[in-house]
Protein backbone atom coordinates (compact mmCIF):
# COMPACT_ATOMS: atom_id res chain seq x y z
CA UNK A 1 0.00 0.00 0.00
CA UNK A 2 1.36 3.37 -1.06
CA UNK A 3 1.06 6.34 1.31
CA UNK A 4 1.61 10.04 0.60
CA UNK A 5 2.66 11.98 3.71
CA UNK A 6 2.34 15.79 3.51
CA UNK A 7 3.73 17.85 6.41
CA UNK A 8 5.81 21.01 6.52
CA UNK A 9 7.70 19.89 9.64
CA UNK A 10 10.80 17.81 8.70
CA UNK A 11 10.94 16.01 12.06
CA UNK A 12 7.30 14.91 11.82
CA UNK A 13 7.81 13.73 8.24
CA UNK A 14 10.87 11.72 9.21
CA UNK A 15 9.28 10.19 12.30
CA UNK A 16 6.08 9.19 10.60
CA UNK A 17 7.68 7.93 7.40
CA UNK A 18 10.21 5.73 9.27
CA UNK A 19 7.56 4.11 11.42
CA UNK A 20 5.23 3.50 8.49
CA UNK A 21 8.01 2.12 6.30
CA UNK A 22 8.95 -0.23 9.13
CA UNK A 23 5.41 -1.63 8.86
CA UNK A 24 5.93 -2.39 5.18
CA UNK A 25 4.26 0.63 3.63
CA UNK A 26 5.64 2.49 0.63
CA UNK A 27 5.82 6.12 1.84
CA UNK A 28 6.39 9.27 -0.25
CA UNK A 29 6.75 12.63 1.53
CA UNK A 30 5.84 16.20 0.54
CA UNK A 31 6.68 19.49 2.25
CA UNK A 32 3.34 21.19 1.55
CA UNK A 33 -0.03 20.66 -0.04
CA UNK A 34 1.01 21.91 -3.48
CA UNK A 35 3.88 19.43 -3.69
CA UNK A 36 1.57 16.67 -2.49
CA UNK A 37 -0.94 17.59 -5.20
CA UNK A 38 1.76 17.26 -7.88
CA UNK A 39 2.61 13.77 -6.58
CA UNK A 40 -1.05 12.81 -6.78
CA UNK A 41 -1.14 13.85 -10.46
CA UNK A 42 1.66 11.47 -11.40
CA UNK A 43 1.61 8.55 -8.94
CA UNK A 44 -1.10 6.26 -7.56
CA UNK A 45 -1.66 6.45 -3.80
CA UNK A 46 -4.17 4.67 -1.61
CA UNK A 47 -3.75 6.82 1.52
CA UNK A 48 -3.05 10.52 2.00
CA UNK A 49 -1.85 11.64 5.45
CA UNK A 50 -1.88 15.42 5.49
CA UNK A 51 -1.18 18.09 8.06
CA UNK A 52 -3.90 20.70 8.38
CA UNK A 53 -1.62 23.74 8.75
CA UNK A 54 0.83 23.94 5.80
CA UNK A 55 2.13 26.76 3.61
CA UNK A 56 1.20 27.26 -0.07
CA UNK A 57 -1.72 24.82 0.11
CA UNK A 58 -3.07 23.69 3.47
CA UNK A 59 -4.58 20.32 4.33
CA UNK A 60 -8.20 21.37 3.96
CA UNK A 61 -7.58 22.87 0.51
CA UNK A 62 -5.67 19.73 -0.55
CA UNK A 63 -8.52 17.57 0.72
CA UNK A 64 -11.02 19.61 -1.30
CA UNK A 65 -8.97 19.21 -4.47
CA UNK A 66 -8.65 15.47 -4.05
CA UNK A 67 -12.34 14.90 -3.43
CA UNK A 68 -13.31 17.13 -6.36
CA UNK A 69 -10.95 15.43 -8.82
CA UNK A 70 -13.03 12.97 -10.84
CA UNK A 71 -9.97 11.56 -12.62
CA UNK A 72 -8.38 10.30 -9.38
CA UNK A 73 -9.17 6.90 -7.88
CA UNK A 74 -10.51 6.65 -4.34
CA UNK A 75 -7.94 7.96 -1.81
CA UNK A 76 -8.40 7.59 1.93
CA UNK A 77 -7.54 10.93 3.61
CA UNK A 78 -6.25 11.06 7.19
CA UNK A 79 -6.02 14.64 8.43
CA UNK A 80 -3.39 15.51 11.05
CA UNK A 81 -4.26 18.48 13.22
CA UNK A 82 -3.28 20.21 16.39
CA UNK A 83 -6.81 21.57 16.65
CA UNK A 84 -9.04 19.80 19.10
CA UNK A 85 -12.19 21.93 18.96
CA UNK A 86 -15.31 20.22 17.72
CA UNK A 87 -16.12 22.81 15.04
CA UNK A 88 -12.73 22.32 13.31
CA UNK A 89 -13.06 18.55 13.35
CA UNK A 90 -16.55 18.74 11.87
CA UNK A 91 -15.28 21.13 9.22
CA UNK A 92 -12.51 18.73 8.20
CA UNK A 93 -14.86 15.76 7.92
CA UNK A 94 -17.40 17.81 5.98
CA UNK A 95 -14.72 18.90 3.52
CA UNK A 96 -14.02 15.26 2.70
CA UNK A 97 -11.48 13.88 5.17
CA UNK A 98 -12.17 10.24 6.08
CA UNK A 99 -10.51 10.44 9.48
CA UNK A 100 -8.49 12.79 11.66
CA UNK A 101 -5.69 12.33 14.14
CA UNK A 102 -4.02 14.58 16.69
CA UNK A 103 -0.39 15.35 15.81
CA UNK A 104 0.59 14.55 19.37
CA UNK A 105 -0.87 11.05 19.25
CA UNK A 106 1.04 7.89 20.07
CA UNK A 107 2.72 6.25 17.07
CA UNK A 108 0.86 3.00 17.64
CA UNK A 109 -2.40 4.89 17.29
CA UNK A 110 -1.24 6.20 13.89
CA UNK A 111 -0.36 2.67 12.75
CA UNK A 112 -3.74 1.37 13.91
CA UNK A 113 -5.54 4.13 12.01
CA UNK A 114 -3.56 3.32 8.86
CA UNK A 115 -4.36 -0.39 9.21
CA UNK A 116 -8.03 0.51 9.59
CA UNK A 117 -7.78 2.67 6.48
CA UNK A 118 -6.25 -0.28 4.62
CA UNK A 119 -9.19 -2.49 5.48
CA UNK A 120 -11.63 0.16 4.27
CA UNK A 121 -9.67 0.59 1.03
CA UNK A 122 -9.65 -3.17 0.47
CA UNK A 123 -13.40 -3.41 1.05
CA UNK A 124 -13.96 -0.46 -1.26
CA UNK A 125 -11.88 -2.10 -3.98
CA UNK A 126 -13.77 -5.36 -3.60
CA UNK A 127 -17.09 -3.51 -3.79
CA UNK A 128 -15.98 -1.66 -6.91
CA UNK A 129 -14.90 -4.95 -8.49
CA UNK A 130 -18.27 -6.51 -7.69
CA UNK A 131 -20.09 -3.48 -9.06
CA UNK A 132 -18.03 -3.67 -12.22
CA UNK A 133 -18.89 -7.34 -12.55
CA UNK A 134 -22.58 -6.57 -12.01
CA UNK A 135 -22.40 -3.80 -14.59
CA UNK A 136 -20.92 -6.23 -17.10
CA UNK A 137 -23.66 -8.75 -16.34
CA UNK A 138 -26.31 -6.06 -16.70
CA UNK A 139 -24.85 -5.01 -20.03
CA UNK A 140 -25.02 -8.59 -21.27
CA UNK A 141 -28.57 -8.94 -19.96
CA UNK A 142 -29.59 -5.68 -21.61
CA UNK A 143 -28.13 -6.90 -24.88
CA UNK A 144 -29.88 -10.26 -24.57
CA UNK A 145 -33.14 -8.53 -23.67
CA UNK A 146 -32.86 -6.28 -26.71
CA UNK A 147 -32.52 -9.36 -28.91
CA UNK A 148 -35.49 -11.03 -27.22
CA UNK A 149 -37.54 -7.85 -27.51
CA UNK A 150 -36.68 -7.58 -31.19
CA UNK A 151 -37.68 -11.21 -31.79
CA UNK A 152 -40.92 -10.75 -29.84
CA UNK A 153 -41.79 -7.69 -31.93
CA UNK A 154 -41.20 -9.72 -35.09
CA UNK A 155 -43.32 -12.55 -33.67
CA UNK A 156 -46.09 -10.07 -32.78
CA UNK A 157 -45.98 -8.73 -36.32
CA UNK A 158 -46.19 -12.30 -37.67
CA UNK A 159 -49.15 -13.06 -35.39
CA UNK A 160 -51.03 -9.97 -36.55
CA UNK A 161 -50.22 -11.00 -40.13
CA UNK A 162 -52.04 -14.30 -39.59
CA UNK A 163 -55.26 -12.56 -38.62
CA UNK A 164 -57.92 -11.92 -41.28
CA UNK A 165 -58.56 -8.48 -42.81
CA UNK A 166 -60.27 -5.88 -40.69
CA UNK A 167 -63.75 -4.72 -41.68
CA UNK A 168 -64.13 -7.34 -44.41
CA UNK A 169 -67.41 -8.26 -46.12
CA UNK A 170 -68.07 -11.83 -47.31
CA UNK A 171 -71.37 -12.53 -49.08
CA UNK A 172 -72.88 -9.47 -47.43
CA UNK A 173 -71.65 -10.39 -43.93
CA UNK A 174 -69.36 -7.84 -42.31
CA UNK A 175 -66.59 -8.99 -39.98
CA UNK A 176 -64.41 -7.01 -37.61
CA UNK A 177 -62.12 -7.93 -34.75
CA UNK A 178 -60.20 -6.71 -31.73
CA UNK A 179 -56.87 -8.25 -30.73
CA UNK A 180 -54.76 -7.06 -27.81
CA UNK A 181 -52.23 -9.54 -26.29
CA UNK A 182 -51.27 -9.03 -22.65
CA UNK A 183 -47.62 -9.23 -23.77
CA UNK A 184 -46.05 -8.93 -27.22
CA UNK A 185 -47.72 -12.14 -28.39
CA UNK A 186 -50.71 -14.02 -27.03
CA UNK A 187 -52.59 -17.28 -27.08
CA UNK A 188 -55.77 -15.84 -28.58
CA UNK A 189 -56.45 -16.03 -32.28
CA UNK A 190 -59.44 -15.74 -34.61
CA UNK A 191 -60.37 -16.10 -38.24
CA UNK A 192 -63.20 -16.22 -40.77
CA UNK A 193 -63.29 -17.50 -44.36
CA UNK A 194 -65.66 -18.90 -46.94
CA UNK A 195 -65.55 -22.68 -47.51
CA UNK A 196 -68.14 -22.82 -50.29
CA UNK A 197 -70.64 -20.58 -52.05
CA UNK A 198 -72.94 -20.23 -49.08
CA UNK A 199 -71.03 -21.21 -45.92
CA UNK A 200 -68.60 -19.11 -43.90
CA UNK A 201 -66.47 -20.50 -41.12
CA UNK A 202 -65.67 -18.21 -38.20
CA UNK A 203 -63.98 -19.01 -34.92
CA UNK A 204 -62.10 -17.68 -31.94
CA UNK A 205 -59.46 -19.69 -30.06
CA UNK A 206 -57.88 -19.20 -26.66
CA UNK A 207 -54.86 -21.40 -25.98
CA UNK A 208 -54.07 -22.28 -22.37
CA UNK A 209 -51.44 -20.02 -20.80
CA UNK A 210 -49.92 -16.75 -21.93
CA UNK A 211 -46.89 -15.49 -23.76
CA UNK A 212 -44.61 -17.19 -26.26
CA UNK A 213 -45.52 -20.84 -25.64
CA UNK A 214 -49.26 -20.28 -26.06
CA UNK A 215 -48.64 -17.95 -29.02
CA UNK A 216 -46.68 -20.66 -30.84
CA UNK A 217 -49.55 -23.07 -30.24
CA UNK A 218 -52.06 -20.54 -31.61
CA UNK A 219 -49.76 -19.93 -34.61
CA UNK A 220 -49.88 -23.62 -35.43
CA UNK A 221 -53.64 -23.83 -34.96
CA UNK A 222 -54.15 -20.86 -37.25
CA UNK A 223 -51.99 -22.54 -39.84
CA UNK A 224 -53.89 -25.81 -39.71
CA UNK A 225 -57.31 -24.14 -39.78
CA UNK A 226 -56.41 -21.61 -42.45
CA UNK A 227 -58.10 -22.00 -45.85
CA UNK A 228 -54.80 -20.97 -47.43
CA UNK A 229 -52.10 -23.47 -46.46
CA UNK A 230 -49.40 -21.11 -47.68
CA UNK A 231 -50.42 -18.59 -45.01
CA UNK A 232 -48.19 -19.84 -42.23
CA UNK A 233 -45.18 -18.91 -40.15
CA UNK A 234 -41.91 -18.27 -42.01
CA UNK A 235 -39.92 -21.53 -42.36
CA UNK A 236 -36.90 -20.07 -40.56
CA UNK A 237 -39.13 -19.23 -37.59
CA UNK A 238 -40.46 -22.79 -37.46
CA UNK A 239 -37.04 -24.40 -37.83
CA UNK A 240 -35.57 -22.21 -35.11
CA UNK A 241 -38.09 -23.53 -32.58
CA UNK A 242 -38.97 -27.04 -33.82
CA UNK A 243 -36.68 -28.85 -31.40
CA UNK A 244 -37.39 -26.81 -28.29
CA UNK A 245 -41.07 -25.87 -28.37
CA UNK A 246 -43.51 -28.47 -26.99
CA UNK A 247 -46.40 -27.00 -28.96
CA UNK A 248 -44.66 -27.66 -32.28
CA UNK A 249 -43.60 -31.18 -31.33
CA UNK A 250 -47.24 -32.15 -30.77
CA UNK A 251 -48.15 -35.21 -32.91
CA UNK A 252 -50.97 -33.26 -34.52
CA UNK A 253 -48.47 -30.88 -36.07
CA UNK A 254 -46.24 -33.63 -37.41
CA UNK A 255 -49.03 -35.50 -39.20
CA UNK A 256 -49.82 -32.54 -41.50
CA UNK A 257 -53.51 -33.33 -41.46
CA UNK A 258 -55.36 -32.55 -44.66
CA UNK A 259 -57.20 -29.25 -44.24
CA UNK A 260 -59.92 -30.24 -46.70
CA UNK A 261 -60.91 -33.28 -44.62
CA UNK A 262 -61.71 -31.05 -41.67
CA UNK A 263 -64.27 -28.98 -43.59
CA UNK A 264 -65.48 -31.56 -46.11
CA UNK A 265 -69.29 -31.56 -46.17
CA UNK A 266 -69.59 -30.13 -42.64
CA UNK A 267 -72.80 -31.38 -41.08
CA UNK A 268 -72.39 -29.11 -38.08
CA UNK A 269 -69.86 -27.06 -36.17
CA UNK A 270 -69.95 -29.72 -33.44
CA UNK A 271 -68.59 -32.30 -35.90
CA UNK A 272 -65.69 -30.02 -36.79
CA UNK A 273 -64.86 -29.33 -33.16
CA UNK A 274 -65.01 -33.06 -32.44
CA UNK A 275 -62.49 -33.68 -35.25
CA UNK A 276 -60.24 -31.00 -33.79
CA UNK A 277 -60.51 -32.62 -30.38
CA UNK A 278 -59.38 -35.96 -31.81
CA UNK A 279 -56.35 -34.35 -33.43
CA UNK A 280 -55.26 -32.21 -30.52
CA UNK A 281 -55.05 -34.44 -27.49
CA UNK A 282 -52.71 -32.76 -25.02
CA UNK A 283 -51.52 -35.89 -23.24
CA UNK A 284 -51.33 -36.79 -19.57
CA UNK A 285 -50.50 -33.31 -18.29
CA UNK A 286 -53.54 -31.79 -20.07
CA UNK A 287 -51.67 -28.47 -20.40
CA UNK A 288 -51.75 -28.17 -24.19
CA UNK A 289 -55.48 -27.53 -24.66
CA UNK A 290 -57.48 -24.63 -26.03
CA UNK A 291 -61.00 -23.27 -25.91
CA UNK A 292 -62.95 -22.23 -28.95
CA UNK A 293 -66.20 -20.74 -30.16
CA UNK A 294 -66.64 -22.25 -33.63
CA UNK A 295 -69.37 -21.22 -36.02
CA UNK A 296 -70.78 -21.94 -39.47
CA UNK A 297 -72.80 -19.16 -41.05
CA UNK A 298 -75.10 -20.17 -43.92
CA UNK A 299 -75.79 -17.06 -45.99
CA UNK A 300 -78.66 -18.73 -47.85
CA UNK A 301 -80.70 -19.84 -44.88
CA UNK A 302 -79.30 -17.01 -42.75
CA UNK A 303 -78.58 -19.28 -39.85
CA UNK A 304 -75.61 -19.75 -37.56
CA UNK A 305 -74.50 -23.15 -36.34
CA UNK A 306 -72.38 -22.55 -33.23
CA UNK A 307 -70.35 -24.93 -31.05
CA UNK A 308 -68.56 -24.03 -27.81
CA UNK A 309 -65.61 -25.92 -26.35
CA UNK A 310 -64.82 -24.39 -22.98
CA UNK A 311 -65.19 -20.90 -24.45
CA UNK A 312 -67.35 -18.04 -23.12
CA UNK A 313 -70.79 -17.85 -24.70
CA UNK A 314 -70.91 -15.33 -27.57
CA UNK A 315 -73.24 -12.38 -27.21
CA UNK A 316 -76.04 -12.22 -29.78
CA UNK A 317 -77.80 -8.88 -30.26
CA UNK A 318 -80.89 -9.11 -32.50
CA UNK A 319 -81.87 -6.00 -34.41
CA UNK A 320 -85.02 -5.57 -32.33
CA UNK A 321 -84.20 -7.48 -29.19
CA UNK A 322 -82.16 -7.65 -26.02
CA UNK A 323 -78.65 -9.17 -25.93
CA UNK A 324 -78.43 -12.85 -25.04
CA UNK A 325 -75.56 -15.27 -24.48
CA UNK A 326 -75.86 -18.16 -26.96
CA UNK A 327 -74.40 -21.64 -27.15
CA UNK A 328 -74.02 -24.78 -25.06
CA UNK A 329 -70.90 -25.38 -23.02
CA UNK A 330 -68.54 -28.24 -23.85
CA UNK A 331 -65.08 -29.30 -22.68
CA UNK A 332 -62.03 -27.53 -24.11
CA UNK A 333 -60.36 -29.13 -27.10
CA UNK A 334 -57.59 -31.53 -26.08
CA UNK A 335 -58.88 -32.61 -22.67
CA UNK A 336 -60.69 -35.90 -23.39
CA UNK A 337 -60.62 -37.77 -26.72
CA UNK A 338 -64.27 -38.85 -26.51
CA UNK A 339 -65.78 -35.49 -25.52
CA UNK A 340 -69.29 -34.80 -26.84
CA UNK A 341 -70.01 -31.44 -28.43
CA UNK A 342 -73.36 -29.86 -29.27
CA UNK A 343 -74.32 -27.31 -31.87
CA UNK A 344 -76.69 -24.42 -31.30
CA UNK A 345 -78.64 -23.21 -34.34
CA UNK A 346 -80.24 -19.77 -34.55
CA UNK A 347 -81.37 -17.28 -37.18
CA UNK A 348 -79.06 -14.44 -38.13
CA UNK A 349 -80.88 -11.68 -39.99
CA UNK A 350 -79.97 -8.28 -41.35
CA UNK A 351 -79.02 -5.90 -38.53
CA UNK A 352 -78.27 -8.68 -36.07
CA UNK A 353 -74.86 -8.78 -34.45
CA UNK A 354 -72.81 -11.57 -32.89
CA UNK A 355 -69.75 -11.02 -30.69
CA UNK A 356 -67.26 -13.81 -29.91
CA UNK A 357 -65.06 -12.76 -26.98
CA UNK A 358 -62.21 -14.21 -24.98
CA UNK A 359 -62.45 -14.65 -21.21
CA UNK A 360 -59.85 -11.90 -20.77
CA UNK A 361 -62.60 -9.32 -21.28
CA UNK A 362 -65.13 -10.54 -18.72
CA UNK A 363 -62.37 -11.45 -16.23
CA UNK A 364 -60.68 -8.06 -16.51
CA UNK A 365 -60.31 -7.06 -12.85
CA UNK A 366 -60.15 -3.54 -11.45
CA UNK A 367 -58.13 -2.36 -8.45
CA UNK A 368 -60.94 -3.41 -6.08
CA UNK A 369 -60.82 -7.01 -7.31
CA UNK A 370 -64.12 -6.75 -9.21
CA UNK A 371 -64.40 -8.37 -12.64
CA UNK A 372 -65.80 -6.52 -15.65
CA UNK A 373 -68.25 -9.41 -16.08
CA UNK A 374 -70.48 -10.75 -18.84
CA UNK A 375 -73.49 -8.65 -17.83
CA UNK A 376 -71.51 -5.42 -18.03
CA UNK A 377 -70.15 -6.50 -21.43
CA UNK A 378 -73.67 -7.30 -22.70
CA UNK A 379 -74.98 -3.93 -21.50
CA UNK A 380 -72.09 -2.09 -23.16
CA UNK A 381 -72.49 -3.85 -26.51
CA UNK A 382 -76.24 -3.28 -26.42
CA UNK A 383 -75.82 0.41 -25.61
CA UNK A 384 -73.62 0.94 -28.67
CA UNK A 385 -75.50 -1.29 -31.12
CA UNK A 386 -76.11 1.73 -33.36
CA UNK A 387 -72.37 2.39 -33.59
CA UNK A 388 -70.53 1.30 -36.70
CA UNK A 389 -68.86 -2.08 -36.19
CA UNK A 390 -65.47 -0.37 -36.68
CA UNK A 391 -65.96 1.70 -33.52
CA UNK A 392 -67.13 -1.08 -31.21
CA UNK A 393 -63.62 -2.38 -30.47
CA UNK A 394 -62.27 1.09 -29.76
CA UNK A 395 -65.12 1.86 -27.37
CA UNK A 396 -64.66 -1.47 -25.59
CA UNK A 397 -60.92 -0.93 -25.09
CA UNK A 398 -61.55 2.56 -23.71
CA UNK A 399 -64.09 1.15 -21.24
CA UNK A 400 -61.73 -1.65 -20.16
CA UNK A 401 -58.82 0.75 -19.67
CA UNK A 402 -61.03 2.97 -17.54
CA UNK A 403 -62.14 -0.09 -15.58
CA UNK A 404 -58.53 -1.18 -14.99
CA UNK A 405 -57.24 2.23 -13.98
CA UNK A 406 -53.44 2.17 -14.07
CA UNK A 407 -53.23 -1.61 -14.15
CA UNK A 408 -51.96 -3.69 -17.04
CA UNK A 409 -54.09 -6.23 -18.92
CA UNK A 410 -53.25 -9.55 -17.28
CA UNK A 411 -54.85 -11.66 -20.01
CA UNK A 412 -55.17 -11.46 -23.77
CA UNK A 413 -58.10 -9.42 -25.04
CA UNK A 414 -59.78 -10.42 -28.29
CA UNK A 415 -63.19 -10.18 -29.92
CA UNK A 416 -64.67 -11.21 -33.27
CA UNK A 417 -67.78 -9.32 -34.39
CA UNK A 418 -70.08 -10.04 -37.33
CA UNK A 419 -73.29 -8.65 -38.75
CA UNK A 420 -75.30 -8.93 -41.97
CA UNK A 421 -74.53 -5.62 -43.61
CA UNK A 422 -76.68 -5.80 -46.77
CA UNK A 423 -79.11 -7.97 -48.70
CA UNK A 424 -76.41 -9.75 -50.70
CA UNK A 425 -76.18 -12.40 -48.00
Amino acid sequence: MKILLADDEPVTRLLYSRNLKACGYDVVTAENGEEAWKHLQTEPFQILISDWEMPVLNGLELCQRVKAATDLPYIYILLLTARDDEASLIQGLDIGADDYLAKTCDMEVLKARVRSAGRIIQLTAELEAKNQHLNEINERLDKAYSYIKRDLKLAAKAQIGLLPPQNAVINGVRFNWLFLPSTYVGGDTLNYFRINDSQIVFYQLDVAGHGVASALHSFSLTRILSPDQTKTMPPKYLSAHDSTTPALSHPAYDRRQDHDSLFASPASSANIVAKLNQRFQSGADMSDYFTTAFGLLDTRSRTIDLCLAGHPKPIFIPLDGKPIAVGKHGLPVGILPDSDYESTMFKFSKGDRLFLHSDGIAECMNKDGEEFGIDRLKDLLFSIKSEDLDNVGKILITQLETWLGNKHFEDDISMLALEIANDEA
